[in-house]
């Protein structure tokens, strides 16, 4: 029969203080969140959400998607220039 160890990491000291966040200022009007879909199952539907999710934070933008065919392909050279000179941020799933 296998014997099965759990670790768990307790913690004897106290916890360090939490450092405050970098200051953030509010995207500008006609702000544009580039999606790029990786191919894989339910890649596009994640974005979404996390564009959803940040909606749902007050945050006002347009999403601009772009679906790679599949994950073993990368995004062309002029995929990448239209992407770059048209959002101002892109987010994209890598791996598993």
């Amino acid at each position: 029969m296998a014997t099965i160890t759990v670790l768990r990491p307790d913690h004897t000291e106290s916890l360090p203080e939490p450092v405050p966040l970098a200051p953030r200022e509010a995207p500008a009007e006609g702000f544009v969140l580039g999606l790029i879909a990786n191919g894989k199952p339910k890649a596009k539907e994640l974005l979404e959400l996390i564009a959803d999710e940040l909606r749902a934070r007050g945050h006002t933008f347009e999403t601009e998607l772009l679906r790679k065919p599949s994950a073993g392909k990368s995004i062309t050279a002029e995929e990448a220039t239209a992407m770059a000179a048209r959002c101002h941020l892109v987010i994209t799933g890598l791996g598993d």
